[in-house]
């Protein structure tokens, strides 16, 4: 470090010239960024607040309890939609995430022959195609040979777009544990197998988590697959064979209606999607954002700030 600092000619930091010139460009730089960084944040809040205003308009008991109907109804809901909604993000969740996982694994560890590499770039290439191909492929495949558009297609649909973005995050943060823990594992006698589910993964379940999280919040909000697939109803389906519309397509639906009471409904879906996303992602920031904090410490932390610290308290004891 002394010779470092000697080869530093003492005139530089002497010299008002030089000094002065790196101030100035020190607060171009800052003041640079942060129009970038309004020029960002004033389209965003815009679109927030928009969709805010015009949805909250239409919030009423109606919307959660009562199913579509005719527009010249004043008192049709998004039951029938909320409903659709929770089917296939339930049925994507099923399939995609834990083949997502599996898959991220396989790669990382297994990952060397000509078959691993076919399914890389297959892998990648899903991540990157447009999400209504994926819709006409699943229409082809399960539409068509049963005859009918279903909240299960829908579901396979958005099932393949959460596996290659669950793959690839698993992958990544697979990748990012250092060495060092393999090698304590075979260390200890444990196989590959074992050191990867007993002591790798669970090190990186923080980062596969978060990359879960997005991938779902990725499939709320997708439109073009569920066209093809899940399509749209006015009721309620009963199972997973039936027609149901989702929040998305019912936005898209009821966005070009010539009807007010459909026009409402469909900001006010568009205000549901939009807090179901920003939900998602404040659990993923809050939960898994610090490193060495427990989920559930860390859900305690916000009970506490949020409640007085009476439940929070409590949980920490229980900690």
């Amino acid at each position: 470090m002394a010779e470092r600092n000697q080869k530093i000619n003492p005139e530089f930091f002497q010299s008002d010239r030089n000094l002065r010139f790196r101030l100035f460009k020190d607060k171009l730089m800052f003041y640079v960024t942060g129009l970038c960084l309004l020029l960002i944040l004033v389209p965003i809040f815009g679109i927030l607040f928009e969709v805010f205003i015009n949805g909250i308009i239409g919030f009423t008991p109606d919307v959660f309890t009562k199913a579509g109907g005719s527009p010249l109804d004043p008192n049709t809901g998004l039951l029938h939609a909320m409903m659709g909604t929770f089917y296939v993000s339930v049925i994507a969740s099923f399939f995609g995430i834990p083949l997502g996982i599996i898959t991220g694994i396989y790669l990382e560890y297994y990952g060397k022959g000509f078959f691993s590499n076919i399914l890389r770039v297959g892998i990648d290439s899903m991540v990157a195609i447009p999400t209504i191909i994926t819709g006409i492929v699943v229409f082809a495949l399960i539409v068509l040979s049963m005859g009918s558009f279903s909240v299960l297609a829908g579901g396979i649909a958005l099932a393949f777009i959460m596996i290659p973005i669950i793959a690839k995050t698993t992958e990544e943060m697979i990748r990012l544990v250092p060495q060092l823990y393999d090698e304590a594992g075979y260390a200890l006698g444990l196989s590959e197998s074992q050191t990867a589910f007993s002591i790798v993964i669970p090190l990186a379940s923080r980062g596969i988590a978060s990359g879960v999280l997005l991938a779902f919040a990725r499939i709320i909000g997708e439109t073009a697959p569920l066209l093809f697939t899940a399509f749209f109803s006015q009721s309620v389906p009963n199972n997973i064979l039936d027609v149901s519309a989702t929040l998305t397509v019912l936005i898209y639906q009821y966005g070009i209606s010539p009807f007010e009471a459909w026009n409402r409904l469909a900001w006010v879906a568009a205000l549901l999607l939009m807090l179901m996303n920003l939900g998602v992602i404040f659990i993923t920031r809050v939960i898994f954002s610090e490193n060495g904090v427990r989920p559930w410490t860390r859900i305690a932390e916000i009970i506490k700030i949020a409640f007085g610290g009476v439940i929070g308290e409590e949980s920490a004891k229980e900690e």
